[in-house]
């Protein structure tokens, strides 16, 4: 009877691991997809702040022709000067606006990131627990077993 609860019993724990091993796997794929997205946004996130560099560098360039046109033109046209550089300074604050938007989005995937490697690693900790469990209770079957086969054996000497 002893015998039979210790079977039932690492059946119960062989279970157990590979439910937890399946859990493991399934956390690990699932993981592996976040990181790729995030390794996605962070690249398109990357393009995009290099191409609004670019155009930020073209502005600036765009802006310094106007000045020399301002100063060459300032009397008869302030009036239009005073609009572009209007529009120049709100392209800026929502440039700005947006750089502020993705480093904030960048933190939060980075916090997101840590979470889930924190979980992964508390996943790895659980198993590898379950896996000695496992091998202390594989060596108890054996010991049981071994002493059923001597007492078996003494009571079939004891018979004879």
């Amino acid at each position: 009877q002893d015998l039979e609860r210790e079977t039932v019993r690492i059946a119960r724990l062989v279970n157990e691991v590979e439910t937890t091993q399946q859990e493991a796997d399934a956390y690990r794929a699932e993981l592996a997809h976040k990181d790729e997205e995030f390794d996605q946004k962070t690249a398109q996130l990357r393009r995009n702040g290099e191409g609004a560099a670019r155009e930020l560098k073209r502005l600036h360039a765009a802006y310094a022709e106007l000045e020399e046109e301002h100063a060459k033109l300032q009397e008869a046209s302030s009036a239009e000067i005073e609009e572009l550089q209007g529009k120049v300074t709100k392209y800026e604050e929502d440039r700005e606006k947006e750089d502020t938007e993705n480093a904030i989005l960048l933190r939060l995937l980075h916090a997101e990131l840590d979470k889930y490697k924190g979980q992964a690693s508390q996943f790895e900790t659980d198993l590898e627990r379950k896996q000695r469990d496992d091998v202390k209770s594989t060596v108890m079957l054996g010991l049981l077993n071994s002493q059923v086969d001597q007492h078996l054996a003494e009571n079939q000497r004891l018979e004879q």
